[in-house]
């Protein structure tokens, strides 16, 4: 369990009306090298297909299956297991306008069982369109169909941008059960130059999904709008307001989160090298059940260092408030990342990470007992055998535990551990491909 709170990936821990964004976009002047997939990058339209299959074995197999119904046992039988999943994409890029658009399908079978697959789909669509220079707008739609899982108790930043691709369905190996559900997020995000020193922001999101708790749906939108003044080049005064507001399937109360969003943004490379950037932003929140208000300080931070051509190293923090479609009350946490992948070669690439995640479940009340940690650390390797061929080998530990004051589907145990390793084959093949021009905005 010590490697899954050493490492971990690349992700920017951020609440959905976290502003400060991360983007770890690759730098069209560092683009990725690698041959599986090479010349994506120079293209202005693309439609492609992608699959993947493989074989491996799971130390837990019982947890992706509803014979467990003791929630006092953790421990499943172990057993092989067999992946499947493809997926089709297109994107357009203009000088003023972008959109791209995606569908991925994933199965987890295991042979031998009474209950012998799992499966889940997802479909993304997303656009953006630049009036003009100062001016910016974007939205996106995901829709998803699959397992319920903890997952997003890893926080992720809501963020529509445009890169959809590579497709991939949902992780599978994070199921809790079999159970399935339908869920939809919506957002809108616009921007604006108002002079050389000042960004006006404003967003929109909106989610809904069956909930494992009852004949209700998990409901979550909310809204937020500020200004960011540039102090220097590298820091910024940021000060703005968001609302959120959730209803957990069947019950009555609405929950409300407000975000007094004043504080600073940092980013700037470090003196002692210009591949070493650190960033960061603060803020405060308020959470309201109607009875309870509570007060906590949240925060961001991120630390990325470039390695040569190829390489990159970061370590992220995140402290927010997230409302969580798989549970019946919204969370507090801390969560850490850190990561590092590169290419040994053209052909090989190699990527370690670990994320972890802790915290109360709650609007505010103490409770005995509500807190849960999970974590994750995932090692992966693969050789591109052409540019539409590649194999690879994933290993991944995975653990969450919850405290007996917390609700959870029938079925779910509360303290789970279980490792995976599997060895794949991808293919990918482009359908149509129109070369960006010299002139074209990146």
């Amino acid at each position: 369990m010590v490697w899954s709170l050493l490492a971990f990936g690349t992700m920017s821990l951020q609440a959905p009306l976290a502003f400060a964004q991360v983007n770890n976009a690759p730098r069209p002047e560092r683009p990725d090298r690698g041959l599986y997939r090479s010349g994506t990058q120079e293209t202005s339209d693309l439609l492609a297909v992608n699959g993947s299959a493989g074989a491996g074995w799971d130390n837990n197999i019982l947890l992706d299956l509803p014979g467990n119904t003791d929630p006092r046992n953790a421990t499943g039988e172990s057993g092989s297991i067999l992946n499947g999943g493809g997926g089709i994409s297109y994107s357009r890029t203009r000088r003023k306008a972008s959109f791209a658009a995606s569908e991925a399908s994933s199965i987890r079978l295991y042979p031998g069982q009474e209950i012998d697959h799992i499966f889940g789909h997802t479909g993304s669509i997303a656009a953006g369109l630049a009036f003009n220079d100062r001016t910016r707008l974007s939205a996106s739609e995901v829709v998803s169909y699959q397992p319920y899982t903890f997952a997003s108790l890893f926080p992720q930043s809501l963020d529509p941008t445009l890169q959809l691709v590579p497709v991939q369905g949902p992780a599978l190996e994070l199921a809790a059960n079999k159970t399935q559900y339908l869920q939809y997020t919506s957002s809108v995000t616009f921007h604006r130059e108002v002079s050389r020193r000042t960004d006006f922001y404003a967003g929109y999101n909106f989610s809904q999904g069956d909930t494992a708790y009852g004949s209700g749906r998990f409901t979550n939108q909310g809204g937020n709008a500020g200004l960011r003044w540039s102090l220097t080049r590298n820091l910024g005064l940021r000060t703005g307001y968001g609302y959120q507001t959730a209803r957990y399937g069947g019950d009555a109360r609405a929950l409300r989160y407000h975000n007094l969003d004043v504080g600073l943004d940092y980013n700037r490379a470090l003196s002692f090298s210009r591949r070493t950037t650190l960033s960061f932003g603060t803020g405060t929140t308020a959470l309201t059940d109607g009875q309870t208000t509570s007060y906590h300080a949240t925060g961001n931070a991120q630390l990325n260092h470039e390695m040569g051509r190829t390489w990159q190293a970061t370590i992220s923090y995140d402290r927010a408030y997230q409302f969580v479609d798989t549970l019946l009350q919204p969370v507090f946490y801390d969560a850490a990342s850190a990561g590092v992948g590169g290419l040994l070669n053209r052909r090989v690439r190699v990527q370690t990470s670990a994320r972890a995640s802790l915290g109360k479940m709650g609007a505010g009340r103490e409770s005995v007992d509500n807190d849960f940690d999970t974590y994750q650390g995932i090692a992966g390797l693969s050789i591109a055998l052409t540019r539409y061929l590649d194999l690879g080998v994933d290993y991944t530990i995975y653990r969450y535990r919850f405290g007996s004051a917390a609700v959870l589907p029938i079925g779910v145990p509360r303290d789970v551990e279980r490792q995976s390793i599997s060895a794949h084959i991808d293919v990918w093949a482009p359908l149509y491909s129109r070369a960006r021009r010299n002139n074209a905005s990146r």
